[in-house]
């Protein structure tokens, strides 16, 4: 048969609207027009009547309940029964990731250090030194941060001993009923009440622990991708190469550590680990670290991509780019 260009049109035509009615049962009434929507429903393809869901959806909700069981094995949260559990996919639709997951576990038995030199407010009005001496630091003070950083992060364990610090301190049974994924602001209110001591710069402290608590889960995460990954090859590890991303005010030490010209230096990431933290050292004395340099430093800890090969000669520190560009931009 001669196919004239008007029956090509004609097939085009009909084509389409069945591939967009397909669209539409796949990925639901925002995915595609209103009149590719109706002829979904002329065809019969979907339900006008049932939730407009689709298949995207659908699969995004049964990942989202699989994720939820997984962490329910290995998290309080949930409780011991279905009710409680029931009750905290409620409260908190997207389950835990495995950032936070790490981000909690460092925090819970790390978090506070950075409490060491953050100052005091009411001390800086008379004129004394912003730097308080570890050995005066309330040891309630630390325990406090440790809990109210790990339990932004989802472990409920430290949430609930911060709603007993609430009650200790008189206030009423909705303290800190919803501190999971909690802002800064949040965080320096629940402290603050906790422990009525507002003459600390709460602010600071919390900014601090929570960046340096997100790097920390990072890493572990990706140690933990590096270990599952030695388990199916029967290798040993591979050491992840990453590099510390300056935001565009950030001061010159995090410029020295982290940057080699506008190219961002690459540390294995064992290294930066080993650097430990640079608290209580003079400036010129800090080193790239995993967590914050520095108190309200917001430096981001990336991953150079592990299919890379580093070029010849490169080293621990040093900058590479024909990978790695300015802004941390991937070259190769």
């Amino acid at each position: 048969m001669f196919v004239t260009p008007d029956v090509a049109r004609d097939i085009a035509e009909i084509v389409r609207q069945h591939h967009a009615a397909v669209a539409a049962v796949l990925l639901g009434p925002d995915a595609v027009s209103a009149a590719d929507w109706d002829l979904a429903m002329g065809l019969g393809l979907v339900d006008p009547h049932a939730p407009p869901t689709g298949v995207m959806a659908d699969m995004h909700m049964y990942g989202a309940l699989l994720a939820h069981l997984q962490a329910s094995e290995a998290q309080s949260r949930y409780g011991s029964t279905l009710s409680e559990f029931k009750s905290e996919v409620a409260r908190h639709p997207v389950p835990m990731t495995e950032v936070e997951y790490q981000a909690a576990k460092w925090s819970a038995h790390n978090a506070g250090q950075y409490i060491v030199g953050l100052g005091n407010k009411k001390g800086a009005t008379v004129g004394s030194s912003l730097i308080e001496a570890d050995r005066d630091l309330d040891r309630r003070m630390r325990e406090m941060m440790q809990d109210v950083i790990a339990a932004r992060f989802g472990d409920e364990d430290a949430a609930e001993r911060m709603r007993e610090r609430g009650a200790d301190a008189g206030l009423g049974p909705e303290f800190f009923d919803d501190s999971f994924r909690s802002t800064i602001k949040g965080m320096v209110s629940d402290i603050g009440h906790a422990s009525n001591d507002w003459a600390r710069d709460i602010q600071r402290i919390a900014h601090t622990e929570s960046h340096t608590a997100i790097s920390h889960g990072i890493k572990e995460h990706w140690k933990g991708e590096e270990e599952k990954q030695a388990h199916v090859t029967s290798k040993p590890p591979r050491r992840v190469i990453a590099y510390k991303l300056p935001r565009p005010d950030a001061c010159k030490h995090c410029v020295r550590l982290h940057l080699d010209g506008d190219v961002p230096r690459l540390y294995f990431l064992d290294d930066l680990d080993g650097n430990g933290t640079n608290v209580g050292l003079r400036a010129a004395e800090w080193n790239a670290v995993i967590g914050s340099t520095h108190p309200w430093c917001g430096c981001s800890l990336l991953r150079v991509p592990a299919l890379l090969t580093m070029p010849a000669g490169w080293s621990s520190g040093q900058s590479a780019p024909s990978l790695i560009g300015a802004g941390g931009r991937l070259v190769a």
